[in-house]
């Protein structure tokens, strides 16, 4: 098997401990090829950058620095800095297993022009409802011919020359700091090329996200899901259903609660702060507070997509 030069690329924010122990698992790596790492430290204040240089290593190591613009412009600036022929992206809470590069090589080699692995959470991770929410998504099996939908650039090699000519992440994808930029890049770059997926390509991902910034996530999220909406109307029926909206001709009370002036807001505070504090009461995996949590989520990902411009592209994909 050819081994060709890796470049993996990991953005980070605000992550100094995550990303140094991304890192100190890089250098387990069994690969008897070249590789290098690129961490582009987005902004951070944390002095991730300076604890990187005082580090060794046992492979190149390159840190970039930039203001904070999010990862499809820390992701961007990653690959534009690489010397390798295939980029590896990983996200800072990434543990890579000893052979991950054996097995992204192995299906390049086979003929993939991209190659997407498997995700599985840390069982170190802190409990509570977003963690379970992570070990659930873990299960998705992503099966052949994969779709713009099964693209994840948390972990996901490809071959440079076909990341210049997708044209990398669209940075105006982004809202405030997080967006659909993985969506649209998949779609543009399943159109064309062969992606597959390596379930033996595995990471272990240390769940890092609290309640809070979940929830403020999902009013983020819509943002984004409008602008993607916008530059490809096509995938609208798609999108929403995995963002939970009832199928044409059903109900869904989330959707319908959301429309009430302030209960989103509120709804989402008081969730928030139950899902805090559950795991210190001991109950981190309660179905019931889980489903209140989620729901209240839910009303705050419709409430804010309203507000950001999709009620009308709603309003005709719900009247279908």
């Amino acid at each position: 098997m050819r081994e060709p030069f890796f470049s993996i690329v990991i953005p980070t924010f605000q992550r100094r401990e995550s990303v140094c122990a991304a890192l100190t698992a890089l250098a387990g790596l069994r690969y008897r090829g070249k590789f290098e790492v690129v961490v582009v430290v987005d902004g951070s204040t944390d002095g991730t950058a300076a604890t990187l240089r005082g580090l060794s290593f046992p492979f190149p190591l390159h840190i970039v620095e930039q203001p904070n613009r999010g990862q499809a412009t820390a992701r961007n600036r990653g690959a534009s800095e690489a010397s390798g022929e295939i980029i590896l992206f990983l996200d800072d809470d990434m543990i890579a297993q000893p052979d991950l590069l054996e097995h992204h090589a192995r299906s390049l080699e086979e003929g993939a022009d991209a190659v997407t692995g498997e995700i599985w959470v840390d069982p170190g991770s802190p409990p509570g409802f977003v963690t379970d929410a992570l070990v659930r998504a873990a299960e998705w099996e992503r099966k052949p011919p994969l779709t713009g939908f099964d693209v994840y650039s948390g972990h996901m090699s490809i071959a440079k020359t076909v990341f210049d000519e997708v044209g990398g992440f669209d940075e105006s994808l982004l809202a405030e700091g997080y967006g659909t930029e993985d969506l649209d890049f998949g779609l543009r770059l399943v159109a064309g090329h062969d992606v597959r997926h390596n379930k033996a390509a595995v990471a272990w991902q240390r769940s890092l996200v609290g309640p809070r910034e979940h929830m403020r996530r999902a009013r983020k999220l819509a943002k984004a899901d409008v602008r993607a909406i916008a530059k490809h109307p096509d995938i609208i029926s798609r999108l929403l259903e995995c963002r939970g909206a009832p199928r044409p001709g059903e109900s869904s009370l989330t959707l319908k609660l959301s429309r009430l002036p302030l209960l989103p807001e509120i709804a989402a505070a008081i969730a928030t702060v139950s899902a805090e504090l559950a795991p210190k009461l001991g109950l981190g995996s309660n179905r019931a507070l889980a489903r209140i949590y989620f729901g209240a989520r839910s009303m705050a990902y419709w409430s804010a997509l309203r507000r950001a411009g999709g009620a009308t592209r709603l309003r005709e994909w719900l009247e279908q």
